[in-house]
């Protein structure tokens, strides 16, 4: 991932990874339009759960899903969701030793003490003391083929227009929220704050 010199963000279609945890609600639909459009093989992007991958500098995992509104949760559909903590187990295949980053592409995650904080935290607890941690602060979108070469994406959050319609956008430093080095220091609440993983 990168935010270009304008501060827009984008996908490194060659070497970031995307993990869906659910594919329900729709999800389904929405990442195989973004492959579409951006450009993307899914057989070379798509990341399973507890699979190994090494995240280092500008490389990230892209967690997709929906925000359904709710600050401890992500969802896969209408009737799956998912906690931090269940996303950290899932996330176990990434060395604690990675100093990449951690995208969580869903609705408003990254809103103080909502779901990116507190995978963060929690992650730093159980050893990723070097990935840093990216949440959105709007509601988000899909991915397009960028103009600045095949190796990007553009990313798309939703936006109000003049005339009240929700529209697509490209998404930008100032609607993400950061946690880890360089950036913020997350707080996770009492209850989340074991360590729920343990490395090999």
């Amino acid at each position: 991932m990168q935010f270009t010199n304008t501060g827009y963000l984008q996908l490194d279609k060659w070497c970031d990874k995307i993990f869906v945890p659910g594919w329900g609600g729709g999800i389904d639909q929405e990442i195989r339009s973004s492959f579409f459009n951006a450009g993307i093989k899914e057989s070379e992007t798509l990341l399973e759960a507890n699979e190994v991958a090494e995240i280092d500098g500008d490389h990230a995992v892209w967690i997709w899903a929906h925000g359904n509104k709710h600050r401890d949760f992500i969802g896969g559909g209408a009737d799956e969701m998912f906690s931090p903590r269940k996303i950290a187990k899932k996330l176990s295949g990434l060395p604690t030793a990675a100093t990449g980053n951690v995208v969580v592409w869903s609705c408003w995650a990254g809103w103080p003490n909502g779901f990116c904080e507190q995978l963060a935290g929690i992650m730093q607890k159980g050893g990723y003391g070097a990935l840093r941690f990216w949440g959105a602060l709007v509601p988000t979108s899909i991915l397009q083929r960028s103009r600045n070469g095949n190796q990007w994406a553009d990313v798309y959050v939703q936006a109000q227009g003049k005339s009240g319609d929700t529209l697509p956008r490209a998404a930008k430093r100032e609607d993400m929220e950061g946690f880890g080095p360089g950036l913020q220091m997350p707080y996770w609440r009492s209850h989340e704050a074991p360590a729920i993983m343990t490395k090999k």
